[in-house]
């Protein structure tokens, strides 16, 4: 027995000792991995790349949009982004001047030969080479003749490698192609169009006109390449992103570029022709508003460099320019009459003596034959017909300065109009019910004076009448929406009786000038006095113009011509209604519609008729 107990011992303890080493290893093992775990941490998860611990993303390449183009109603581009190219030579690689200036003369035409090989020769000499790398021979050359350089001077290198004893004169040639901003059509309704400002290669960005209203739209997103870069400037590998660029949304204007040609071509030469300063014409569709041609003189042409100096061709007047509109605005006022006294005012009679004294003021009717400004017994269609100063004041006093007011801001004169033209002005006339008017100014603004207002509103005033007094909102762009729902300015019939009364002034007035034969056409002449601001009064100069409606039967168009200050004369009827009647001779032939007064004759017979 004490034997046995003897031999248990050593193998119990020999059983601690195996169970503590198996103890031991096991957390040996745990340690082990612990660490293990903890080095792939760090390792693996903090591990930063020594090339990114100074990394910085930087721009490689600017990828430009390409700038949207502007088409007319008909689809005829009026502005789009074209590829050309600058010429220059290099006169360090330069060896026979003339011939290589002869050579680039055949492709690009029109240089001045002599000046550029004596410039090129100059630069030629030993202390000017360093310095003088670039001659440039011609600016924006058209792509096509680009290519056509390009070309030769490929077959050029060709032949010299193959036979080197062929000279390669093109070799000293350097181009560089990029975009600009292009006009099919010259200056072609550029006013409207407006300009860009190039505010990096192959990238513009509009400064007025369509061009600025809409310069979202056409310019897109631009794209770019981009990568992270190292202390040293090196691309790290891997991080190169590119982000295509998005064009820009090409846009449709309402102009119609066969009616603008017309309108600028009648305008230039009645300005010219009369002595004036500058005018306007503007074409609206008699419904929906759509400008069919708005034209400004003077005006110049974007793809000549430099073609004009004078800061007033790049004015949209028609839009941005306010002025008095005289009698044209006569038709509002007896309209804004008959809407509120009701149509039997059409006719009530009043006297014209030719003066008429309001408050200390007298008011005079313009001394033109064959009355010399004394109308006698007139209805309102004789006060329209006859342009009777007087007149219009009688009719403006009894109805008051808030009715007339209140006509003026719902034909919209007061609103600046949203038209996709920026900067459009708008009349300022005080509300009577703020600022009091006296009476000399309810009967001044009754006949279109001491009120100013731009040629684009009146001619929406004359729409609204023209779509039986439903108000139209003038668009150069048919993705336009009205500023408002389409509201009733004055009742149908009214704007019925006001038609009437305006082909009567084409048809015995001062509007003879602009009937057309075949059609019924109806307007207003007016003669405005332009008043002095250093004078403090009414001076010498005038503002001359005629605003027409055709087929009155059923109206289509609007036609508004203003000349300023033209001389000797300045009657709207000499001036700006035979604009009118051109124009519009020509839009109806263009739009198809037909006459709908074949026994009217025109008033021009010396007219080349138009072709068939």
């Amino acid at each position: 027995m004490e034997n046995e107990r003897s031999a248990r011992k050593p193998t119990t303890r020999i059983a601690n000792i195996q169970r503590r080493l198996q103890c031991a290893g096991a957390l040996t093992c745990i340690v082990y991995l612990v660490v293990a775990v903890r080095l792939g941490y760090l390792q693996l998860g903090k591990h930063t790349d020594p090339a990114l611990l100074h990394a910085r993303p930087v721009v490689i390449k600017n990828l430009p949009a390409e700038r949207g183009t502007i088409f007319d109603r008909n689809g005829e581009p009026l502005a789009l982004n074209v590829t050309v190219g600058d010429v220059g030579v290099d006169p360090r690689l330069v060896h026979n001047s003339s011939e290589v200036v002869d050579l680039l003369n055949s492709y690009i035409g029109d240089l001045d030969a002599d000046a550029l090989t004596a410039k090129i020769d100059s630069l030629k000499a030993p202390s000017n080479l360093p310095n003088k790398r670039y001659v440039l021979i011609e600016r924006s050359v058209p792509y096509d003749v680009v290519k056509q350089i390009e070309d030769r001077m490929k077959a050029d290198r060709r032949d010299h490698m193959l036979h080197p004893s062929v000279d390669d004169p093109l070799d000293c040639v350097d181009i560089d192609t990029h975009s600009i901003r292009a006009y099919p059509n010259n200056g072609l309704a550029i006013q409207v169009l407006g300009r860009v400002t190039e505010t990096g290669t192959d990238h513009f960005a509009g400064t007025s006109g369509v061009e600025l209203y809409f310069d979202r739209q056409l310019a897109g997103q631009d794209g770019k390449v981009t990568a992270m870069v190292d202390a040293r400037n090196r691309i790290i590998p891997g991080t190169v992103k590119r982000v295509e660029a998005i064009d820009g949304k090409s846009i449709t204007l309402t102009i119609d570029s066969r009616i603008q040609k017309v309108a600028e071509d009648e305008l230039q030469k009645t300005v010219t022709t009369h002595n004036g300063t500058s005018g306007d014409v503007v074409v609206l569709d008699a419904h929906d508003g759509d400008i069919l041609a708005l034209a400004n003189f003077p005006t110049y042409n974007p793809n000549v460099r430099n073609s004009t100096t004078n800061a007033a061709a790049w004015d949209d007047r028609a839009v941005h320019d306010v002025y008095e509109p005289g009698s044209t605005l006569k038709t509002l006022t007896l309209s804004a009459v008959l809407a509120v006294q009701g149509l039997q005012m059409a006719d009530r009679h009043v006297y014209c003596s030719g003066e008429f004294q309001v408050g200390d003021h007298i008011i005079h009717c313009a001394k033109d034959p064959p009355l010399y400004g004394v109308h006698g017994d007139e209805t309102m269609r004789d006060v329209l017909k006859n342009s009777c100063n007087i007149g219009a004041a009688k009719f403006a006093l009894g109805l008051g300065a808030p009715s007339l007011f209140a006509y003026e801001k719902a034909f919209g004169l007061l609103d600046k109009p949203n038209c996709g033209l920026p900067f459009a002005g708008y009349c300022r006339l005080p509300d009577p019910a703020v600022t009091p008017w006296r009476a000399i100014r309810l009967a001044n603004v009754a006949f279109g004076q001491g009120i100013a207002i731009t040629a684009l509103q009146l001619s929406s005033v004359y729409a609204t009448i023209a779509n039986r007094g439903q108000r139209v909102y003038p668009r150069i762009c048919s993705d336009i929406a009205p500023q408002s729902p389409p509201t009733q300015v004055i009742p149908g019939p009214v704007a019925d009786a006001m038609l009437s009364m305006l082909q009567t002034v084409v048809q015995q007035g001062t509007g003879q000038a602009a009937q057309i034969g075949g059609y019924s056409i109806g307007g207003k002449t007016g003669s405005a006095q332009v008043f002095d601001p250093k004078l403090h009064h009414y001076g010498d100069n005038y503002v001359g113009s005629f605003c027409g409606i055709v087929p009155l039967s059923d109206p289509k168009l609007v036609i508004l011509t203003v000349v300023n200050d033209p001389k000797p004369v300045h009657w709207g009827a000499v001036v700006a209604a035979p604009v009118v009647h051109d124009v519009a001779k020509r839009a109806l032939w263009f739009m198809g519609i037909k006459p709908d007064s074949p026994g009217t004759k025109d008033y021009n017979t010396k007219l080349t008729p138009v072709p068939r």
